[in-house]
């Protein structure tokens, strides 16, 4: 079986967690076996079995598809209808259930509010972004798939890793059972960091954990408003916070950034900032270092940032948004975006350092592995149909 993986948005003008998705995708697909090709626009020789694309597909890409008798998985991330309130959703699907009565159709195809009813399947990372699905675009529930997003095993402590891969059915042995080959790379390397942190593949970096005199937190994310990550360095200066922000800016000559920047440099240490930190094997080891996790976005979907603290065991604080709630429950803990101010910011975060809340370990977080199967069993049922 073949998948062609599509996407609008090259990844050059716009990284962040799509990319991210999209690109673990491709190699937990692979690891299940299956061919994995990104879609050539310009190839007409190019074949396939299935394209999965990550958006919300054209309806005319989906007819042609389905004319050459492949199938379409669609799989969109609801970042912005994901971070209002249910009443604002319901209403919201009233309004758009009586537009599609109303509208010709040439007026609903660039809303692209169709697509929904003719993909083969929907994928969701969340139980409640496939309640907006079916709210706002009555998407029908027999094709609708949560697959929340995958986390890398390196991220997981050993003995985590192992107990969650047999519950899931996917250790090397049931996957052998299944005819599958098994990962080239071990699974479950990660292990506790030593108490002095010395990790060699770190010191490759400005930071190092040594950089603060005592326990950080830390921030994962792109240095744009929607993150607030301005707002939560100064916050963290205000608490006198040790703070290390993970991230880079989509231009360098964005004045949030720049004033990102001065911020960092007014902190006179107190905010540390690493942008070239990407690799696993390098931020594992520093989430299990931090004293705690903050996501602070006034908009999210199911952050991977997020899913990887967990993972590793860190307290989390985040924006008090549906997306959170729904994934971790109560297990982690919530900053209300609404009334925002620095100084409410900062009390919070004194909270969060000084009481250093135990972590739960009963998330239920898959690896991109586990993603993988789930994905990999959609495809046979909808190739089956």
């Amino acid at each position: 079986m073949k998948i062609l993986i599509d996407h609008n948005e090259p990844f050059l003008l716009a990284h962040g967690g799509f990319q991210i998705l999209i690109e673990k995708t491709a190699e937990a697909l692979r690891r299940e076996g299956l061919e994995v090709e990104y879609l050539r626009w310009w190839d007409a020789e190019q074949k396939g079995d299935i394209i999965h694309y990550f958006g919300r597909a054209n309806p005319g890409s989906i007819h042609f598809a389905h004319a050459k008798g492949m199938r379409y998985v669609m799989h969109e991330l609801l970042t912005s209808q994901g971070s209002r309130s249910r009443s604002q959703l319901r209403l919201q699907g009233f309004v758009n259930k009586l537009l599609r009565r109303a509208l010709p159709s040439s007026f609903r195809l660039p809303l692209r509010w169709d697509s929904y009813k003719m993909a083969d399947a929907i994928i969701a990372s969340t139980k409640w972004e496939a309640w907006i699905m079916q709210t706002l675009f009555d998407a029908p529930t027999d094709r609708l798939h949560v697959v929340p997003t995958g986390v890398d095993e390196v991220f997981f402590f050993k003995a985590e890793s192992e107990k969650r891969k047999v519950e899931n059915g996917n250790s090397d042995e049931q996957r052998a059972a299944r005819g599958l080959v098994p990962a080239s790379s071990p699974s479950g390397r990660k292990q506790a960091p030593p108490s002095n942190f010395s990790n060699p593949q770190v010191s490759t970096f400005h930071f190092s954990p040594s950089t603060f005199n005592s326990p950080f937190l830390v921030t994962l994310a792109t240095i744009t408003e929607r993150k607030r990550v301005v707002e939560l360095a100064e916050a963290a200066i205000l608490a006198n916070v040790p703070l290390l922000v993970i991230g880079k800016p989509y231009s360098e000559s964005d004045p949030y950034y720049l004033r990102f920047l001065d911020v960092v440099h007014r902190s006179k240490g107190l905010v540390t900032h690493e942008s070239n930190i990407t690799d696993p094997q390098v931020l594992a080891p520093i989430l299990q270092a931090c004293r705690g996790f903050v996501l602070l976005s006034t908009m999210e979907t199911q952050s991977t940032a997020a899913l990887a603290a967990a993972a590793a065991g860190c307290p989390l604080l985040l924006s008090d948004l549906p997306w959170a709630r729904d994934t971790f429950g109560d297990r982690a803990f919530y900053f209300e975006k609404s009334n925002f101010t620095l100084g409410k910011l900062a009390e919070k975060l004194i909270w969060f350092y000084v009481q250093h809340p135990k972590h739960s370990s009963n998330f239920q977080i898959l690896t991109w592995r586990d993603a993988g199967v789930q994905l990999r069993e959609i495809y046979l049922e909808i190739s089956a149909a």
